[in-house]
């Protein structure tokens, strides 16, 4: 199974949205093991995919002081790097995961593809958004 947009849409339509995002984070290519955990257990409430506005989204892992997920400078720039040479249609990845509480909209997964996006100058990006 292919891990994009389309496909994200296709199991939306059809209400599967937690099967989707459960398959997506327990993918090789993209695993989050502990998310998928966590999401499996609470069963949240989705809404999406949706485009938002770049700018509106917390990220929570990355090379920063002061993020819940720190993460090597070297690290980080080796897996950016691998996605922002590779990609040509944002169509192309899976929407972001991001968590909505309180106002705000934290990145659970999809740190490294946003960070990608920014650096590509996309003002908008598609996301599942869970409660």
């Amino acid at each position: 199974m292919e891990f994009n947009l389309a496909s994200a849409k296709e199991y939306s339509t059809s209400g599967r949205t937690q099967e989707w995002v459960l398959r997506y984070l327990d993918c090789p290519k993209w695993k989050n093991k502990g998310l998928h955990d966590a999401i499996k257990k609470a069963v949240p409430k989705w809404h999406g995919p949706i485009e938002v506005a770049i700018t509106g989204l917390e990220r929570i892992c990355g090379p920063e002081e002061g993020l819940d997920w720190p993460e090597d400078l070297d690290k980080w720039e080796d897996r950016v790097l691998e996605i922002l040479t590779s990609l040509s249609d944002l169509t192309e990845l899976p929407p972001l995961i991001v968590h909505s509480h309180n106002g705000r909209l934290r990145i659970f997964d999809g740190n490294h593809r946003y960070e990608t996006m920014l650096r590509k100058g996309y003002l908008t990006c598609w996301c599942f958004l869970y409660s």
